[in-house]
């Protein structure tokens, strides 16, 4: 199963949680591709593994706008 995920791309856990940054993809198994991630928390780095179904892109911020 391939992903539309690449390293440095914004994801989230479908459940909500924490905004993540993509470091790694790749597979523990055939079936159960993983994508590895880091984010902070509490100032703290925190990385883990999670299966591609797991996870959603975030979408990018649109750009503040300008106050003339």
């Amino acid at each position: 199963m391939a992903t539309a995920f690449k390293p440095e791309d914004v994801v989230q856990l479908v459940s909500g949680g924490p905004r993540m940054t993509i470091t790694q993809i790749g597979s523990e198994t055939p079936v159960d591709q993983k994508v590895w991630c880091v984010w902070s928390k509490g100032g703290k780095k925190k990385e883990d593994a999670f299966s591609v179904s797991a996870l959603t892109l975030v979408p990018d911020d649109p750009p503040a706008h300008r106050r003339n």
